[in-house]
């Protein structure tokens, strides 16, 4: 298993529609790895405008799985139309 981080950035949404994604998130992890921690930065603005969003809640996960169940991850994340963009980076142990 290796050591991954992922940043996602929502949409303004509520929290319980926050939370739904991070679960939804989580199962998929813990299919075939484990969640070290999930940290929920909160609303920022964003660097520039992403589908007429200029402001975007931002959270950041990091776990260890297999690259099965990141790209599963992966996939999700990029069809879920509240994700205005994320990135999977696997760190160095």
């Amino acid at each position: 298993m290796n050591n991954y981080e992922i940043m996602i950035v929502t949409k303004i949404i509520s929290d319980e529609e926050l939370n739904a994604i991070i679960e939804k998130s989580k199962s998929i992890i813990n299919a075939e790895g484990k969640v070290d921690k999930v940290d929920i930065w909160g609303e920022k603005a964003l660097a520039y405008e992403i589908l007429g969003s200029t402001r975007g809640i931002y959270a950041l996960i990091t776990y260890s799985s297999t690259s099965n169940a990141t790209k599963e991850l992966d996939r999700y994340l990029k069809i879920n139309e509240t994700i205005l963009r994320h990135m999977i980076v696997r760190k160095e142990c």
